[in-house]
């Protein structure tokens, strides 16, 4: 078995920041309070007194656990006024990081605010963001839209942005690009069209994996998928014929009678168009099915399914489920939180690289494999080309069988946003056999099948492969990464409640 390192993957954070309301918000309230006298020249114990006082020493003095105290009193002395129950929530939320604990007090504010003031659904739109509740935070942020609108309000574009991002929390990837023309949500899922020209060095590489004795090899295309097409294709100086073989696009070459070229050129153009392939039901396979390898083979104990610690592991992390779906997605979150993207820690099993708690996106796949195989559901290895970076890398993801549909879906288990839809710029090539292999043999003629991304590893990467990436947003071409960009801040509401004459 052929495995390669992926040691030189960069994952680079999005520089692109989304508007942040917090100082508008800050300067707003802080206006307010000026304009209303400071809270020793009201009567002491009164809404208003202390409603001020919280705003005085969040804005001021910057003192989140006072103001809330104050706020919260305020509520208790007359619990009709809805903007102290927000500003609870909001500053549990914006200031104490506690979105959980916001949300009763910002539900409160909202059934008394009865639809006056769209600030409540706002705020619970952010909340529920953070608590990644995306159905709620898209019900809220609706609402509040539509409270704008009827009021007469302009949309601030970061809503429109946080709605896209809920939406494609949940795969809907139509709605999330209708949701918002701008932000980093709308770029990641705009189709492209990336046009590759590589001069592979393939008699130098099949010398150095002592393959140069084949007299026929067929060499893998971008993945035939529902997300992914190949518009055009050439490659020379010798012809070769398409064919589809164990989800694979294959170019099947023949060596000439002079022996393998030192070089071939290969010219693709891929379109993608970033729909969400989200599964309809996963299920266990059956023995003496196609699909069962894909769920059984242990890869010589590599996948720790004869390890009864790793299989109880799974069991217990996986117990909530009530279906192999939700299972599945259990056991990946497992993965997710108790292992981190850095250099690998040679490991002979991936019960050993879980263990390890670090490694890179190979390690990531071929775990989230043992994973799920454990779990009896079909999964196979991915491999293929992340061409956001100059030079590309290579990139590890898996795909998954949904039985409903029929079709197998990727996953890139670093990230749970990409669960039934790839990440932006990267180009899956292979998709390996049950003992993902990255040569295996052709079960139907025995002919040798190559991943072509494999001749990243035998000299033919960094220097000889172009990219061209074309769309909308240009700015993807440099994009690769699967999760919100570091700086990706959930916004708060464009304001704090006004106050009106004396009181609120």
């Amino acid at each position: 078995m052929f495995r390669s390192s992926d040691n030189k993957e960069h994952r680079a954070p999005q520089s692109r920041r989304l508007w942040n309301a917090h100082l508008l918000i800050a300067v707003t309230a802080l206006i307010l309070f000026c304009a209303g006298g400071s809270a020793s020249s009201q009567s002491a114990g009164s809404y208003d007194d202390l409603y001020n006082s919280g705003i005085h020493s969040l804005y001021t003095l910057n003192r989140a656990e006072e103001a809330r105290s104050f706020f919260e009193e305020a509520s208790r002395t007359d619990d009709s006024r809805w903007q102290a129950h927000f500003m609870i929530g909001f500053v549990d939320r914006a200031y104490l990081k506690n979105p959980g604990r916001a949300i009763p007090y910002l539900q409160r504010a909202e059934q008394l605010c009865a639809d006056t003031d769209h600030l409540p659904s706002l705020e619970l739109a952010v909340a529920f963001s953070e608590l990644e509740v995306a159905s709620s935070a898209i019900r809220w942020n609706l609402k509040a839209q539509r409270l704008m609108r009827e009021g007469g309000k302009g949309i601030d574009p970061w809503i429109g942005e946080l709605l896209a991002y809920n939406y494609f929390q949940l795969g809907d990837t139509d709605r999330a690009l209708a949701a918002s023309s701008t932000g980093w949500v709308h770029e990641y899922l705009q189709p492209r069209t990336v046009r590759l020209e590589w001069n592979i060095r393939l008699g130098r590489a099949l010398r150095d994996w002592r393959l140069d004795a084949e007299t026929k090899i067929r060499l893998t295309l971008p993945l035939d998928r529902p997300y992914q097409k190949i518009t055009a294709f050439r490659i020379s100086p010798i012809q070769g014929r398409q064919m589809n073989e164990m989800g694979n696009r294959l170019i099947e070459i023949e060596r000439p009678q002079s022996g393998w070229p030192e070089t071939m050129r290969l010219e693709l153009t891929v379109q993608q168009n970033m729909k969400s392939m989200s599964p309809s039901s996963l299920a266990i396979a059956a023995p003496g099915t196609d699909l069962f390898a894909y769920a059984s083979d242990n890869q010589g104990g590599y996948n720790s399914l004869d390890n009864p610690e790793f299989t109880q592991m799974i069991r217990s992390v996986t117990a909530q489920g009530s279906n192999p779906g939700e299972k599945v997605k259990l056991a990946m979150n497992h993965l997710r939180s108790n292992f981190r993207y850095d250099s690998r820690i040679a490991e002979g099993n991936i019960y050993d690289m879980f263990q390890s708690g670090q490694g890179d996106c190979g390690y990531y796949s071929a775990i989230a494999v043992g994973f799920i195989r454990a779990l009896g559901v079909p999964v196979r290895f991915v491999y293929g080309l992340n061409t956001g970076f100059d030079p590309p890398t290579p990139h590890a993801i898996i795909e998954i069988y949904d039985a409903k549909s029929g079709r197998w879906f990727p996953h890139d288990p670093q990230s749970k946003l990409l669960y039934g839809i790839i990440n932006p710029t990267y180009i899956p090539f292979t998709a390996f056999d049950p003992s993902s292999n990255a040569f295996f043999r052709s079960s139907q003629d025995g002919v040798l099948i190559v991943d072509t991304t494999q001749f990243f590893w035998g000299g033919s990467g960094n220097d000889t492969l172009a990219v061209h990436i074309s769309n909308p947003e240009s700015t993807l071409s440099h994009r690769s990464t699967p999760t919100p960009p570091a700086g990706f801040v959930l916004p708060g509401p464009a304001k704090a409640p006004a106050r009106k004459g004396k009181g609120l």
